[in-house]
């Protein structure tokens, strides 16, 4: 049997139209140059947008973004059966934008308004630490609440696993 070779991208992108106050705000919030999170493999991408979670071509995400930071994970063929399967059963989950909300509040040092929802709505980078997560490349016990893209993106340095690599 042949032995491929699989692996999922994990971005971390800024829009390149310089008008976009919901970018900028994300950006300003969380202090990053990115404010967006999506996965992708086999050049399609996998993101949790307005619409909710939804899948796009590489080259049509790359024309609306621009990557500032990126992550290579190295799977498994199992791993990457699941990936397809956890894609599929998460594929048109709404939005979170009550996490939204909620984020906004944490940072500010105030109380969450929204009870946590479980998994029944999902930001960027909520969907892809759960995909992350149910893939078991990320602790079971950590929960995706609050994890903006800047959060993620230095839980995902500090994971201490060789099969995460930082590209850029």
């Amino acid at each position: 049997m042949e032995n491929r070779h699989f692996s999922l991208s994990v971005y971390f992108v800024r829009p390149r139209s310089l008008w976009d106050p919901y970018a900028w705000a994300i950006r300003l919030f969380i202090w990053a140059p990115y404010c967006h999170t999506a996965i992708g493999f086999s050049n399609k991408i996998f993101e949790a947008v307005g619409d909710g979670a939804t899948w796009s071509t590489l080259k049509r995400f790359n024309a609306k973004n621009k990557t500032i930071a990126l992550f290579e994970i190295e799977l498994s063929q199992a791993q990457h059966v699941k990936l397809l399967s956890l894609c599929k059963r998460i594929e048109k989950t709404p939005y979170d934008w009550r996490a939204i909300v909620n984020l906004a509040f944490y940072k500010l040092g105030l109380r969450p308004i929204y009870p946590d929802n479980g998994r029944k709505y999902l930001f960027c980078s909520e969907l892809a630490f759960v995909i992350l997560q149910d893939l078991g490349l990320l602790p079971e016990g950590q929960k995706p609440d609050y994890m903006d893209p800047k959060r993620f993106l230095r839980y995902l340095e500090k994971a201490n696993d060789p099969a995460i690599i930082r590209i850029m």
